[in-house]
């Protein structure tokens, strides 16, 4: 598939807002962020769904353990032997010597990254099984619905989501609970791309992205700094939902109005890694500033523009994992060994 210029800009753009979501800045920002950031991933990856290409469900299935799953346990892996061999054996307090190490090591396999349950330096791995469920529930979806009857399923998602969330249940492996409210914005990212591509051609386009903007922004500060896709926290639901998607469509369509962009490229398509060692990265900066300062960096009330400067830096520091995976390791995130 022809690669898509404005998702690699929009997967980099959203990337480093879930980088920066992790630093101590300002919570109003925050409070932003979180209303549309991971909900974007879901977007974006229904947009992606071609359900043409598996009309069989095994073939499907065996990709998306390929693509999702064999990435996340062998990170997930890799985190917690980084952690126990190395983070632990060299800590002097704090979470790393109060946490039991058969925790983090069942919850490799629970799949969820809240509770004590998430890789202790990546807890966003809980993104790619939660993706997995998502994307077999949406393929299942569709071979069982009409097309024009989906819009009314993902209403169904959305209010089991609401029960599931409001029932105080124990959260479900793979965070099965959160791939509810997440196929919803899948299935709006599959089912209207024809409309993404057409209001995009629009002239009241640019208008729009301020009004998109602007209920993100109010509905979001209303709904508070509740939400949480990580720990199945939504707050208001219709008030999520809503702000969701208008952040979504705020940051998709500055997407498209930014000019191609080797950076953005180079980030877009390499998120699932800089997803699965975004936390290795922070720490590894963290001993680089105590190296040089003496001290460790301000974990609270961090500047805004520090907090941008660290996830930039961040980054930075994975190029060279992000280069030896693609050239030894092409498998781990489903693509072919290049010759």
């Amino acid at each position: 598939m022809k690669r898509i210029t404005w998702i690699d800009t929009a997967k980099a753009f959203g990337i480093f807002l879930v980088i920066l979501g992790h630093q101590a800045i300002d919570p109003n920002i925050l409070t932003w962020m979180y209303s549309f950031r991971m909900p974007l991933f879901f977007f974006i990856s229904g947009y992606l769904f071609e359900p043409s290409k598996y009309p069989i469900f095994s073939p499907f299935c065996v990709k998306k353990i390929r693509t999702l799953i064999v990435l996340y346990f062998f990170f997930a892996a890799l985190s917690y032997l980084f952690w126990l061999l190395a983070v632990r054996k060299l800590a002097t307090h704090g979470f790393s010597l109060n946490t039991d190490p058969l925790k983090p090591f069942i919850g490799i396999f629970y799949g969820i990254g809240s509770g004590g349950w998430g890789a202790p330096l990546n807890t966003v791995l809980w993104f790619l099984p939660c993706l997995f469920v998502t994307e077999i529930l949406i393929w299942k979806l569709n071979c069982s619905f009409q097309k024009q009857y989906l819009p009314f399923v993902l209403i169904g998602l959305a209010s089991l989501s609401v029960l599931v969330t409001i029932s105080k249940l124990p959260r479900l492996p793979w965070s099965v609970d959160v791939a509810l409210a997440g196929s919803v914005f899948y299935g709006l990212g599959f089912l209207y791309k024809d409309f993404i591509v057409k209001w995009m051609a629009k002239r009241y386009f640019i208008i729009s992205l301020g009004a998109f903007f602007i209920l993100n922004l109010w509905v979001g500060s209303l709904n508070g700094r509740v939400v949480d896709m990580n720990s199945n926290n939504y707050g208001n639901i219709v008030l999520f939902y809503i702000s969701g998607i208008a952040g979504i469509l705020f940051l998709i369509g500055i997407s498209n109005l930014v000019a191609r962009n080797k950076l953005f490229d180079f980030i877009g398509q390499n998120t699932l890694v800089i997803m699965c060692l975004g936390g290795v990265s922070f720490l590894l900066l963290k001993s680089i500033i105590y190296l040089f300062k003496g001290s460790l960096p301000v974990t609270s009330g961090l500047p805004v523009l520090m907090g941008i400067t660290y996830s930039g830096l961040q980054i930075l520091l994975l190029i060279p994992a992000i280069y030896l995976v693609n050239k030894f390791l092409p498998f781990i995130i489903g693509r072919q060994q290049k010759s």
